[in-house]
């Protein structure tokens, strides 16, 4: 049975939390620096996922997971006809909303589940070599080798695949909150910095 969870989702969830995530992370690099390994965390954000998520991508997450008929379509028209209306003194403006899940909405966060599962999917089915974990819009990596390098190249594959979703589904990373950070207890390596759209 597909879950949320079996892709490394750790956000809106029962039995799993902020606490969860952090702990498997830190284990794991511990475990490669007492190994004498090089660790790289790739730790990134999806710009504005929940309030950008396409209705398309909202739409085919939720033919994915075999959403029953009835809540799909209810689901579906609950996105599309929203409106939203600004007021000012005599002033009223009013716009079909034409993406993304409602602010505060109870189904919000399962909708963005849903749609960032494929990519986690993804990461985790391409790239077994990779630790991958999702809390909420945020996604981290970790890749552990002797050879820097190697896990150099892994991470160019990754972030290049990474930018293939995200184009998929209209969505982007968010270049101030991208970070790459080498975990060692090695004093000398050469690491060349990841590119990124430039």
């Amino acid at each position: 049975m597909r879950t949320l969870r079996n892709a490394g989702q750790f956000a809106y969830l029962g039995g799993v939390s902020t606490d969860t995530a952090i702990h498997q992370l830190v284990c794991r690099i511990e475990r490669s620096v007492k190994q004498a390994e090089f660790c790289v965390g790739i730790f990134l954000d999806i710009e504005a996922a929940i309030s950008h998520a396409t209705f398309h991508s909202m739409d085919k997450a939720m033919e994915a997971f075999d959403v029953s008929r009835v809540c799909h379509l209810w689901v579906k028209n609950m996105l599309t006809s929203r409106v939203a209306i600004a007021e000012l003194q005599e002033t009223k403006v009013s716009r079909v909303v034409e993406r993304g899940c409602p602010q505060g909405g109870v189904v919000s966060p399962l909708l963005w589940n849903l749609v960032v599962h494929e990519l986690l999917v993804i990461l985790t089915t391409e790239f077994p070599e990779l630790y991958t974990q999702g809390y909420a819009d945020d996604i981290s990596n970790l890749a552990v080798g002797y050879d820097l390098p190697t896990v150099r190249a892994l991470f160019q594959r990754v972030l290049r695949r990474v930018l293939e979703w995200c184009h998929k589904v209209d969505l982007g990373i968010n270049p101030d909150k991208i970070v790459a950070v080498l975990f060692t207890r090695n004093r000398k390596y050469n690491f060349k910095p990841l590119m990124l759209e430039g």
